[in-house]
């Protein structure tokens, strides 16, 4: 009869040393995550005879940082990181929310360093500025951190969780040029605007490239006229949609990357152009759905916060020994909303 695994097993396996695997095995703390993490991938390699899948003594701290929650949909994304905390209490990680500044690349890159030297974790959607990359990169050497809606692909961040955000831009330039005609609608070519919160979110940037190519390679008879950044700064936005639909008569379609479709919608509506513009968007919430019933927006590409939030918190989960199941993918799927759909 084979001798089942002991603790001197795991040590030697794990190249710990016995006192450690103690430790973790009993849940007496005191350990780095990533030896915790070793002690317990090996424990369930050989196999060994204990529960293994006890709530651990150690909460593990994660942190989400984030834009505003004055963002409608990153209120979405907040509400379901409180629902991951509840989902993941039994593997004792601990969500909290932070907020940072688009307009202040210093002060973010500041916070990411603060929270690095306290947390066991860290979820970012965060823009792309060599301030950032440098603080994300210092942090990374200590503690694992995944990016999620956006990323930043050239740091040493753990992983990407969210949408292939270069197929949605695409996604919405084939909806553009369907909906506006292959030869660009009515009588000439149709112009086009962008509206973006900053293309120094990764996100955005991808979105407005594929936007822009298959425009270019499919419906050469749309043209992108202008591009507005606002910065998540949206009182001037209505004034700004406003005073291009009345220098160009062939404005015809307006994609909006980022929030402020209350503004545009108003915009649109003032002028009675609320039928003959096509306006597509991204993120589906409660204003933008009414929107789209009233038939103001067309189009809404969404990307599903809350399946994003469970796989990002699985996947530093299984880092960590804490997630025995099956986790889903690091590219998550999108969902295209019109009218008959909702």
């Amino acid at each position: 009869m084979a001798r089942k695994p002991t603790l001197q097993q795991v040590a030697d396996a794990s190249g710990l040393s016995i006192a450690t695997v103690d430790r973790v095995l009993n849940n007496r703390g005191g350990v780095k995550p990533e030896k915790e993490r070793l002690v317990m991938e090996w424990a369930r390699k050989l196999q060994l005879d204990r529960n293994l899948d006890l709530k651990p003594t150690r909460i593990l701290r994660v942190g989400v940082v984030i834009q505003h929650n004055s963002n409608p949909f990153f209120e979405r994304v907040r509400q379901a990181a409180m629902r991951a905390n509840q989902v993941f209490s039994m593997h004792n990680i601990q969500l909290s929310v932070h907020y940072f500044d688009l307009l202040t690349p210093q002060n973010t890159a500041r916070q990411i360093r603060k929270l690095g030297a306290r947390l066991d974790g860290l979820l970012l959607s965060v823009n792309d500025t060599p301030e950032i990359l440098e603080a994300v990169n210092e942090v990374s050497d200590i503690i694992p951190v995944l990016f999620f809606v956006t990323d930043l692909p050239h740091s040493k961040r753990v992983a990407y969780i969210g949408p292939d955000n270069e197929r949605s831009g695409r996604v919405a330039g084939e909806l553009m040029g369907r909906y506006l005609g292959e030869t660009g609608g009515g009588d000439g070519a149709s112009e086009i605007v962008l509206v973006a919160g900053s293309f120094q979110l990764m996100d955005q940037k991808l979105r407005r490239d594929g936007f822009a190519d298959i425009l270019k390679t499919r419906f050469p008879h749309c043209s992108i006229v202008a591009e507005i950044q606002t910065h998540e700064q949206l009182g001037a936005l209505r004034q700004q949609i406003s005073a291009l639909l009345k220098q160009r008569p062939n404005l015809r379609g307006i994609y909006n990357l980022s929030a402020g479709n209350q503004p545009i919608a108003q915009a649109l509506i003032a002028q009675g152009r609320e039928r003959s513009v096509t306006f597509i968007t991204h993120e589906l919430t409660p204003q933008r759905a009414d929107l789209l019933r009233d038939g103001v927006l067309d189009a809404i590409i969404d990307q599903d916060p809350e399946t994003v939030m469970l796989v990002a918190i699985e996947l530093l989960a299984d880092r960590f020994g804490r997630w025995n199941g099956q986790s889903g993918g690091p590219s998550t799927r999108f969902n295209l909303f019109i009218r008959e759909s909702l």
